[in-house]
């Protein structure tokens, strides 16, 4: 199922809807290791790489809308960037899908849902492979789990809760470096989790998750400026530079920029 240039294709699949047919087919774009320089600019866009992940919806092979996870496929993510699905309806479906003014934004019918949330899930996740294990990511094992910065608790009710990992090595590291004032620490920890605006999220995610902001979205800097000082609070406390930034490459939101942590690796001389 591979195809040019190292794309691959998940196949076309034919979704029916009020006696006609939506076509639908994956890609995979290939990592940049397997392109030239060039053709990784030009693949790129004005937007960048990151933005034009998601559906390419068509109606009769005219574009509609590019780049949008039509809030069936999660937010944009810079591990799923490679993914790619052209979706295809005929004018006679028209009515079924929610299509603004603009032609900037559409709402795919609710008969179509479950398929295309399926679509996107294992197209990202797809991608997601292709992109951790071919570039410089893949340095760290693939054994090693990633670190998120909260936890979904659920009770014998069903009733959700996020809690803020405490084994999270940016929380560990405050822990350690305010023996005095852990009690502090935690109070504030726990004011933040107990008011996390989960209904405004709700609000947010149900008008279109791919539009949510994506941490330290366009501080690539500030990004930097904290891996550095964590890392260098880690190695003041007897860890090596090597097995403290592995450690948190894995962790939120060092693991949303791989590239930023691979910068970093050659700044300090770590391979």
């Amino acid at each position: 199922m591979a195809s040019h240039l190292g794309t691959w294709s998940g196949g076309e699949e034919h979704l029916p809807l009020d006696g006609s047919v939506v076509k639908v087919t994956s890609y995979v774009l290939p990592h940049k290791s397997k392109i030239s320089d060039h053709e990784h600019r030009e693949a790129a866009g004005v937007a960048g790489w990151n933005a034009n992940q998601g559906f390419y919806v068509y109606r009769n092979d005219r574009l509609l809308v590019a780049g949008s996870w039509l809030g069936v496929g999660g937010m944009k993510e810079e591990h799923a960037k490679l993914a790619r699905i052209a979706l295809d309806f005929p004018v006679e479906l028209d009515h079924h899908w929610q299509v603004d003014v603009r032609k900037s934004h559409v709402r795919p019918p609710a008969a179509l849902v479950t398929d295309l949330r399926r679509i996107a899930r294992d197209t990202k996740s797809k991608a997601q492979s292709v992109y951790r294990f071919r570039g410089q990511f893949s340095a760290r094992t693939a054994a090693q789990d990633f670190v998120f910065a909260w936890r979904e608790y659920k009770d014998r009710d069903g009733k959700i809760t996020y809690r803020i990992n405490r084994e999270n090595p940016v929380v560990t590291q405050l822990m350690e470096a305010a023996p005095g004032a852990q009690d502090e620490i935690r109070r504030l920890l726990r004011f933040v989790e107990e008011t996390l605006p989960l209904t405004q999220i709700a609000i947010h995610v149900a008008d279109g998750i791919e539009s949510s902001h994506r941490p330290y979205e366009g501080n690539a800097n500030e990004v930097m400026a904290d891996l550095d000082f964590l890392c260098q609070r880690m190695t003041n406390r007897g860890r090596d530079v090597a097995t403290a930034l592995n450690d948190l490459s894995t962790v939120e939101p060092f693991s949303l920029y791989p590239e930023i942590v691979a910068a970093y690796k050659e700044k300090v001389g770590v391979e």
